[in-house]
């Protein structure tokens, strides 16, 4: 009985310091998140939603991407039955068609640091036109985008100049 009273009370003990333990690990993970700067949104590993200095939301740089990287293989994902793009579309096509995050890219004129290919209108693809580093924001020029694909909406008079 003795025996079985002490092992009852080794199995406490032991017990309670592995709830001490997993709460000041739990603690610990709570403390480090907090001081670290987390996206608004985080859309994948390599891009994320997050306030912009330009308009609003903004996409961002999750990971650093040289010139000429693939940031975004399609622009244009919901677009099921493989209709060519080109012409000016309704809105609401657009916004169907169009990735969840991809009205957030902002527009940019001067400091823009992507564009968009496509060789056949169907899948477009967002490219880095130079190195883009981890936090930046992933910006277009919809101006020079609304030449080449005219489904695109330039921008309007009001838009930032960056």
């Amino acid at each position: 009985m003795f025996i079985i009273i002490i092992m009852k009370q080794k199995i406490r003990t032991m017990f309670i310091l592995r709830m001490i333990c997993i709460l000041s690990l739990l603690l610990l993970v709570c403390y480090l998140n907090k001081s670290k700067k987390t996206s608004m949104y985080s859309v994948t590993n390599d891009i994320y939603l997050d306030n912009s200095k330009i308009h609003g939301t903004g996409v961002f740089a999750g990971k650093y991407y040289n010139k000429g990287d693939v940031i975004v293989p399609s622009l244009f994902p919901h677009n099921k039955s493989k209709e060519q793009l080109y012409h000016p579309i309704s809105k609401q096509k657009f916004q169907d068609y169009i990735l969840n995050y991809g009205r957030y890219f902002n527009h940019c004129s001067t400091n823009y640091n992507t564009y968009i290919y496509s060789d056949d209108y169907i899948i477009f693809k967002l490219i880095a036109t130079k190195d883009i580093p981890k936090g930046t924001e992933i910006t277009a020029n919809y101006d020079d985008t609304n030449k080449s694909f005219p489904f695109i909406a330039s921008s309007k008079k009001d838009y930032s100049k960056c």
